[in-house]
């Protein structure tokens, strides 16, 4: 019997990896059948809160602004999962741990790294909490450490549609993760592309006619070590907001313009 994840706790570090956090708990959610995903962002303070609440109090702006990042980074990566949002300020282990407990987990999906610094502090939480927490853990690591790559800044695990599914069933999922294409993937491979556009274009029985009907088959894509830059000038070139990213022939991602735009603006 496979085993059920019902409440997954998915702590972040409010970096590009944490997307590849959420979408690694999205996939295991809907496979279980998950309950809930709790999305959970610590900012770390050297006092505990409790004991200094003036001092907590400078931290509210940064819990607001936290907030609206990871239910931002919610709606895109756990589109149609029934999740929730907290962000807390205090010792990042300790509280994960506290709400793994509290919540209780089945399993606890986090991100670890130790490229930069500030990644070196949750790579080090990540450790402390596998040996805290009673539930399984997985640790998700980036595809790469190259801040230039697709990979960094890609939606990984990306939602998608299958050639016979019905315009009405792409149209909700767009509609339910803000989505303005869906890559379509038959018999584990992608087989096309489909945009609001083609959507907007065939109003007429929408649940009666299939994606395969309207899809645009031959679909532009790119590796997940491509550069940002040389994707950027594509889809500006091809007048497209997206590709597909693929790995030996599978996709494990796509990215948008308005990914590359914010990992422009980061970078830069």
């Amino acid at each position: 019997m496979a085993t059920s994840f019902k409440k997954i706790l998915c702590p972040i570090d409010l970096d590009v990896n944490a997307t590849e956090a959420l979408d690694r708990a999205a996939l295991v959610a809907r496979q279980s059948d998950s309950e809930l995903v709790l999305v959970l962002h610590v900012i770390p303070v050297a006092l505990n809160p409790q004991d200094a609440p003036l001092y907590a109090d400078l931290y509210k702006p940064r819990e607001a602004e936290a907030r609206e990042k990871m239910s931002e980074l919610a709606r895109k990566h756990l589109a149609g999962l029934r999740h929730d949002v907290v962000a807390e300020v205090g010792d990042p282990a300790a509280v994960i741990v506290d709400f793994a407990e509290r919540l209780p987990a089945d399993l606890l999906v986090m991100p670890t790294h130790r490229r930069r610094l500030s990644r070196l502090l949750f790579g080090s939480v990540a450790e402390t909490v596998m040996r805290e927490v009673r539930c399984p853990v997985l640790t998700v690591k980036s595809l790469t450490t190259d801040p230039h790559a697709v990979a960094q800044w890609m939606t990984a695990a990306p939602t998608v549609v299958a050639p016979n599914d019905t315009l009405a069933a792409a149209r909700k999922l767009m509609d339910e993760g803000d989505f303005r294409s869906l890559p379509v993937v038959g018999a584990r491979q992608l087989v096309g592309i489909i945009t609001d556009r083609d959507l907007r274009s065939s109003v007429r029985d929408p649940e009666k006619k299939i994606v395969d009907q309207v899809m645009i088959q031959e679909v532009i894509s790119v590796a997940p070590d491509a550069s940002i830059f040389k994707t950027s000038r594509l889809l500006a070139d091809r007048k497209i907001g997206s590709v597909p990213v693929l790995d030996n022939g599978k996709i494990v991602g796509i990215i948008s313009t308005q990914d590359l735009l914010r990992a422009l603006a980061e970078i830069r």
